[in-house]
Protein backbone atom coordinates (compact mmCIF):
# COMPACT_ATOMS: atom_id res chain seq x y z
CA UNK A 1 0.00 0.00 0.00
CA UNK A 2 1.38 3.37 -1.04
CA UNK A 3 1.70 6.35 1.24
CA UNK A 4 -0.76 9.15 0.43
CA UNK A 5 0.77 11.66 -1.96
CA UNK A 6 0.45 14.67 0.34
CA UNK A 7 2.14 12.77 3.19
CA UNK A 8 4.93 11.71 0.86
CA UNK A 9 5.58 15.29 -0.29
CA UNK A 10 5.39 16.71 3.24
CA UNK A 11 7.84 14.12 4.58
CA UNK A 12 10.21 14.80 1.66
CA UNK A 13 9.98 18.53 2.44
CA UNK A 14 10.68 17.94 6.14
CA UNK A 15 13.72 15.74 5.50
CA UNK A 16 15.16 18.24 3.02
CA UNK A 17 14.69 21.19 5.42
CA UNK A 18 16.46 19.27 8.17
CA UNK A 19 19.22 18.42 5.67
CA UNK A 20 19.64 22.11 4.91
CA UNK A 21 19.77 22.97 8.62
CA UNK A 22 22.56 20.46 9.28
CA UNK A 23 25.44 22.66 8.16
CA UNK A 24 28.75 20.79 8.31
CA UNK A 25 30.85 23.96 8.37
CA UNK A 26 29.61 24.75 11.90
CA UNK A 27 29.93 21.29 13.34
CA UNK A 28 32.26 18.38 13.48
CA UNK A 29 32.46 14.99 11.90
CA UNK A 30 29.13 13.91 13.37
CA UNK A 31 27.34 16.77 11.60
CA UNK A 32 28.92 15.75 8.31
CA UNK A 33 27.81 12.15 8.80
CA UNK A 34 24.27 13.23 9.70
CA UNK A 35 24.05 15.54 6.69
CA UNK A 36 25.35 12.78 4.42
CA UNK A 37 22.73 10.33 5.70
CA UNK A 38 19.97 12.92 5.36
CA UNK A 39 21.15 13.73 1.83
CA UNK A 40 20.99 10.06 0.93
CA UNK A 41 17.50 9.90 2.43
CA UNK A 42 16.45 12.93 0.34
CA UNK A 43 17.81 11.26 -2.78
CA UNK A 44 15.93 8.09 -1.85
CA UNK A 45 12.67 10.05 -1.60
CA UNK A 46 13.25 11.47 -5.08
CA UNK A 47 13.91 7.99 -6.47
CA UNK A 48 10.85 6.63 -4.66
CA UNK A 49 8.76 9.39 -6.18
CA UNK A 50 9.87 8.36 -9.64
CA UNK A 51 9.43 4.62 -8.99
CA UNK A 52 6.11 4.56 -7.12
CA UNK A 53 4.26 7.63 -8.39
CA UNK A 54 5.61 8.19 -11.92
CA UNK A 55 7.79 10.74 -13.58
CA UNK A 56 5.50 13.73 -12.99
CA UNK A 57 5.37 13.26 -9.22
CA UNK A 58 9.07 12.37 -9.19
CA UNK A 59 9.89 15.65 -10.91
CA UNK A 60 7.59 17.53 -8.54
CA UNK A 61 9.28 15.83 -5.58
CA UNK A 62 12.70 16.79 -6.97
CA UNK A 63 11.70 20.47 -6.98
CA UNK A 64 10.13 20.13 -3.52
CA UNK A 65 13.35 18.68 -2.11
CA UNK A 66 15.51 21.26 -3.88
CA UNK A 67 13.39 24.14 -2.59
CA UNK A 68 13.17 22.73 0.92
CA UNK A 69 16.93 22.25 1.19
CA UNK A 70 17.44 25.89 0.22
CA UNK A 71 14.83 26.94 2.78
CA UNK A 72 16.75 24.95 5.41
CA UNK A 73 20.02 26.67 4.51
CA UNK A 74 18.27 30.06 4.62
CA UNK A 75 16.80 29.29 8.05
CA UNK A 76 20.22 28.22 9.31
CA UNK A 77 21.76 31.48 8.13
CA UNK A 78 18.96 33.52 9.73
CA UNK A 79 19.34 31.68 13.03
CA UNK A 80 23.11 32.12 12.90
CA UNK A 81 22.79 35.87 12.34
CA UNK A 82 20.35 36.24 15.23
CA UNK A 83 22.58 34.28 17.57
CA UNK A 84 25.49 36.64 16.90
CA UNK A 85 23.54 39.60 18.31
CA UNK A 86 22.83 37.91 21.63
Amino acid sequence: MLMPLWLFLVSSFAVAVITGLANPSHGGLLTQVIQCLLGILSLATIIAGFCFYGWKIGLLNFFVVLTAANVGVWLFQCLLKKSRYI
